[in-house]
């Protein structure tokens, strides 16, 4: 059972993380990745309150998503050679992101608390410690993330900054996802 909750969460994350648009439609929509993660919280809200919490933190998500389907194509904004897309509210979509991004934070910040309660409960200290390990390389890419708004209006140190941040997430989203295998092994 905790198995199948964990690779459910793993492959949540694979949806958020890849946005592939084909005719302005998302062809691995986000709310995938939250559905998914609402049945792994479900299955293991029984065995931390935080998993519970990491669900109530998730339905925001789950519905603000469903808007996220279908983009209109938009005019992108110019800042320092850097072209930005924020969708049809231009600059206004920036309080919107600032929102998702502090709430995708607290769902994963609860998510592995609730690892490391399950782990310290089952003796497994070590895999409570990745599971504290994995929770700050994940804070620490969404703090970058958060400065790459700023970073970006640097020409070149920007976009360079832009790419390694890229490759930055898909290392880091994947051994959050090795690691969501390893726990429904081991809990």
């Amino acid at each position: 059972m905790h198995r199948s909750s964990f690779n459910m969460i793993s492959l949540g994350f694979l949806f958020l993380l890849i946005d592939f648009r084909i005719q302005n439609f998302d062809i691995l929509p986000d709310i995938v990745g939250y559905i998914l993660f609402a049945v792994g919280f479900h299955a293991l809200a029984s065995y931390s309150e935080y998993f519970k919490k990491a669900s109530y933190v998730n339905i925001p998500l789950l519905v603000g998503s469903i808007l996220d389907i279908y983009k209109p194509a938009s005019t992108p904004s110019q800042a320092g050679g850097v072209s930005f897309d924020f969708g049809v509210l231009g600059f206004l979509a920036i309080p919107v992101i600032l929102v998702v991004l502090v709430l995708n934070m607290l769902v994963v910040y609860f998510m592995f608390q609730g690892i490391i309660e399950m782990a310290l409960e089952k003796g497994l200290g070590s895999l409570a410690d990745e599971a504290g390990r994995r929770w700050k390389e994940y804070l620490y890419l969404q703090v970058a993330i958060l400065f790459s708004f700023i970073v970006a209006f640097l020409p070149v140190i920007g976009i360079a900054f832009i790419i390694a941040l890229g490759v930055i997430s898909l290392v880091i989203t994947f051994a959050i996802m090795r690691f969501m295998k390893v726990c429904g092994e081991n809990l």
